[in-house]
């Protein structure tokens, strides 16, 4: 089933959290349930190796492989001295290329068009 842009929902995770007790996990998995139940054709993207598919019904899981590159010396001078430019969330967070992959990638095939009339759209490269 293909439905357009402002009916799907894309939630972003780094391992799926446990159908436990705690408060996030029950909000996790609550919020699944509410995005399927109003009709959202819901993806989840699952950025950790090494888990499987939850199978929840409704639900399209997908799993991202992640690459182990380690951050280079600039990445690493540029986090230390504050500087808020790519290359160093690449070295806080290793998993941000194929994080930013995969957004880019679902707004280039889903663009939502806004109807207010304030509301820039998005610079998609």
């Amino acid at each position: 089933m293909t439905t357009p842009a402002a009916r799907r929902a894309f939630v972003y995770v780094e391992g799926l959290p446990r159908k436990g007790r705690s408060g996030g996990n029950l909000r996790f998995w609550s919020n699944l349930h509410a995005f399927r139940d109003l009709g959202f054709e819901v993806e989840l993207v699952d950025f950790a190796s090494g888990t499987t598919d939850p199978g929840f019904p409704g639900v399209r899981w997908t799993p991202v492989e992640v690459p182990g590159a380690s951050p280079g010396l600039l990445s690493r001078v540029f986090y230390r001295a504050g500087f808020a430019v790519r290359s160093a969330c690449d070295y806080y967070c290793t998993r941000a290329p194929s994080v930013r992959r995969e957004v880019m990638a679902r707004v280039r095939d889903f663009p939502v068009r806004c109807t207010c009339s304030r509301a820039k759209s998005p610079r998609v490269p």
